[in-house]
């Protein structure tokens, strides 16, 4: 059993819902590599100091930059 067998049965509609966890290597790319890419999920590039709504979406992508432009969490919410 892998981690994402873990996390399915630990949240309803599981963790992956979104395919967050197929996207994991994209972790320390420069975001400029989202411009390339091209999601079927709601996707939400969040940057420091960006404010965002606490709502929770399992379907949605969330893609969190540091401020030096790198990737530094992929999940789902």
């Amino acid at each position: 059993r892998g981690l994402g067998d873990v996390y399915k049965r630990q949240v309803p509609g599981g963790v992956n819902q979104c395919g967050a966890l197929d996207l994991q290597y994209l972790v320390g790319a420069p975001a400029s590599e989202l411009d390339r890419m091209r999601f079927n999920k709601p996707v939400r590039v969040i940057y420091p100091d960006t404010a965002v709504t606490m709502d929770y979406s399992a379907d949605r992508l969330n893609f969190e930059v540091d401020r030096t432009g790198r990737i530094t969490r992929v999940n789902c919410g």
